[in-house]
C-alpha cells in the first residue's frame, strides 16, 4: 500500500492496474482496523509505503516470520486468505461477494461486461466482519 492509494475521505485503497494480477484497478475498502494501521503508520512514516521497516517493501518472509510470531507456528499469508474463504461459507457470505472481496474475478467475460459494480459497499460490511472475527 502506498500513501498516494488511500483515500481517507471515502475509506477506499485503489490499487493502480499494473499492480494487480488482473491488471484493472481495484477498489479496496478501508475498514476501521485498517485505518487504524494506516494513522499508526503516519507518524513514523519513511516514503511511499506505508507499511514498511526500510525505504522498501516487506518481504514475503518477514511477513510470514510476523505472522508465526503472532499467531500459530504453521499459520501463512495464504493460509489467511483460505481462512478468510472458510469463514466467508461458514458465516452466509455470498459466493460472488467472497470471490470479489479477495480480489478475484468472478463469472464470464460476458457476465462480467454487464455486471460492472465492485460491490465496495457490501465488501466493507463483509471486511469490517471479518476484522470484528479477527479481532475477538
Amino acid at each position: 500500500m502506498t500513501w498516494d492509494e488511500i483515500d481517507l475521505d471515502n475509506s477506499v485503497w485503489t490499487l493502480k492496474a499494473e499492480r494487480t494480477k488482473q491488471r484493472r484497478d481495484t477498489r479496496i475498502p478501508i475498514t476501521g482496523e485498517m485505518l487504524k494501521l494506516i494513522e499508526w503508520a503516519e507518524p513514523v512514516r519513511r516514503g511511499d509505503l506505508v507499511l514498511t521497516l526500510s525505504d522498501g517493501p516487506l518481504s514475503d518472509q518477514a511477513i510470514g516470520k510476523h505472522l508465526k510470531r503472532h499467531t500459530f507456528q504453521t499459520n501463512t499469508v495464504h493460509g489467511l486468505r483460505t481462512s478468510f474463504r472458510v469463514w466467508c461459507q461458514e458465516t452466509g457470505v455470498d459466493d460472488n461477494l467472497a470471490e470479489m472481496c479477495l480480489g478475484h474475478l468472478v463469472g464470464s467475460d460476458v457476465r462480467r461486461a454487464y455486471a460492472r459494480s465492485d460491490m465496495l459497499e457490501e465488501r466493507m460490511r463483509v471486511m469490517t466482519n471479518w476484522a470484528g472475527f479477527l479481532s475477538s
